[in-house]
């Protein structure tokens, strides 16, 4: 499944696999897009360092707010089961540049729970 973003495609997963996507959850992608960037924001040194850290390409923005504008939705995970991690949308700087993403976490009622970079 899919849905339309920023201008991009985006992926959307659902695990379990074949699992019902709950109603609504995918109602306001730009509202958790909103609140993941916030959340991104308000550790974004950190972040920046990770990221930079697992991948060392110099052709990555190193400055934490050209790094910011830079990053790009690719994937939501759903996860209906998991009260604490309803669903995860993953950011990247570009599938060409690195396999690495920051991968923020909402629970069940639309809050970050996580930030994180991993590959």
């Amino acid at each position: 499944m899919t849905v339309e973003h920023a201008g991009r495609t985006v992926d959307v997963d659902v695990t379990p696999e074949g699992a019902a996507v709950p109603a609504g959850m995918l109602d306001d992608v730009a509202g958790a897009d909103a609140r993941a960037r916030q959340a991104i924001r308000a550790d974004l040194d950190a972040v920046v360092r990770d990221y930079l850290d697992f991948d060392g390409a110099d052709d990555l923005p190193q400055a934490p707010e050209p790094f910011l504008a830079a990053l790009h939705l690719v994937r939501i995970g759903l996860h209906p089961d998991e009260p604490d991690a309803v669903a995860v949308f993953d950011y990247t700087l570009g599938r060409d540049l690195t396999d690495h993403l920051v991968a923020v976490t909402f629970d069940g009622h639309g809050t970050v729970t996580g930030v994180a970079v991993e590959s």
